[in-house]
């Protein structure tokens, strides 16, 4: 697990407290529809903490898409190699 990857499940676990005794590799296959509090407010906060702490702003199509721990991580990889 890379320090990315640190940070993402860090503010996952800030935003989803439900989730927090998860560890690294329970991440990995982690999606909306396995935590109760990731309903669409969980989702906006989750978007919202994501663009503040990365300083990047999820246009609203692809926010949709990131409905898993994954997908997340794979699109702010992208935006870390787009900024290098």
């Amino acid at each position: 697990m890379n320090k990315l990857e640190e940070e993402i499940i860090s503010l996952f676990k800030q935003v989803f407290p439900s989730i927090h005794d998860l560890s690294g590799s329970e991440f990995e296959l982690l999606t909306a529809d396995d935590v109760d509090d990731w309903d669409s407010m969980g989702h906006l906060t989750l978007l919202a903490v994501l663009e503040q702490e990365f300083g990047v702003s999820i246009e609203d199509d692809l926010a949709v898409e990131l409905q898993s721990y994954q997908a997340v991580v794979s699109y702010f990889i992208d935006v870390v190699k787009v900024n290098e």
